[in-house]
């Protein structure tokens, strides 16, 4: 098994060299599956050392993707994040990497040769298989490329990370290339099911004892529902910075111009932003309480609390953008 994992890792970088879209798939089944243990035992170092690095780094206050799928029930990531999402992202991604299955070039090709002289359509075809087999690389590395890169939008203000993410997106480029070799020569389901297994590797780490802490929310109901009306005393602040040792606060009033976060927000132990969102809104999502701002303005806002250390949870952190957030703006 070892020597075939070796020459499995030789096949994979000459494939690398010059990317083609040679199909093996009459290969048997123990070659196909020992090739796929091969490369996803390859696949989970390289993602552990890129993911020790990050985390190493400080880079754990980013994560998105994990808080989402955390808080679902197991059965529902399984159907999403291992199921649906795989397929979906394989078949806009490397389903095309057949010449015959990549039909928006078919479509074209055909158009062309519709329009043109009966003696020529089979020229045009032959060319248009020989270009396909010269430009294959920069197709499969374009579409890799793409892949990793919308995985952007796995982390927290994917917006503001964009300089970063050929770093933050490594692990989905390499898994990438990984899949779009399975695919090419093994076909798409095998491509499917690669990836179904990859995902369902990590993504269980969410529902493991040892990363709960990091990733569910801990309930929030300190005490019995109430309903409250408070009026904002102090419509005209506009900027209330806080530093000290245990948290960073910025709250700024939202500038009058629309953007496509209006409303955006999220919560996690450590952070909690906001971005042009109403006070009324701010409230209720800090607060279990129900809470009708009386606002003649409809005042928005961009918030930012970092949490400076670790230990302090999810609720600790509410409490205290919500004494700041009171105190800014003077409800009563």
């Amino acid at each position: 098994m070892c020597q075939f994992t070796l020459k499995t890792y030789q096949r994979f970088l000459h494939f690398l060299k010059k990317p083609d879209d040679r199909s093996f798939a009459r290969l048997g089944l123990s070659f196909k599956l020992k090739t796929l243990f091969s490369l996803l035992l390859l696949n989970v170092v390289l993602a552990s050392i890129w993911m020790l690095g990050f985390h190493l780094l400080g880079g754990t206050h980013l994560e998105n993707l994990n808080v989402v799928f955390g808080r679902m029930p197991y059965w529902t990531m399984v159907l999403l994040g291992v199921v649906l999402s795989p397929f979906l992202e394989e078949f806009i991604f490397r389903f095309p990497m057949k010449y015959s299955r990549n039909y928006l070039l078919q479509f074209l090709i055909a158009m062309v040769a519709l329009f043109s002289p009966e003696k020529s359509k089979s020229d045009i075809y032959a060319n248009a298989r020989k270009l396909w087999k010269r430009f294959f690389w920069m197709l499969f590395y374009l579409m890799t490329s793409v892949f990793a890169f919308v995985h952007i939008y796995n982390y927290m203000d994917a917006k503001h990370l964009l300089l970063w993410s050929p770093l933050l997106t490594m692990v989905q480029f390499i898994t990438g290339l990984i899949i779009g070799y399975i695919r090419v020569r093994f076909g798409f389901l095998w491509g499917w099911y690669y990836h179904a297994i990859y995902n369902l590797l990590f993504f269980s780490l969410a529902f493991l004892p040892s990363g709960q802490k990091q990733i569910y929310y801990k309930p929030y109901h300190p005490k019995p529902v109430s309903t409250y009306a408070l009026t904002i005393g102090n419509p005209q602040m506009k900027t209330y910075q806080f530093d000290c040792a245990d948290y960073k606060l910025s709250i700024k009033k939202s500038s009058a111009k629309k953007t496509t976060y209006t409303g955006y927000y999220g919560v996690t132990p450590s952070r909690i932003y906001f971005e042009q969102c109403k006070v009324e809104l701010i409230m209720k999502t800090l607060s279990p309480d129900r809470i009708t701002i009386i606002d003649p303005d409809s005042l928005k806002f961009d918030i930012e609390l970092m949490v400076k250390h670790s230990e302090k949870n999810t609720a600790q952190s509410r409490d205290i953008l919500l004494r700041e957030l009171t105190k800014a703006l003077s409800l009563e």
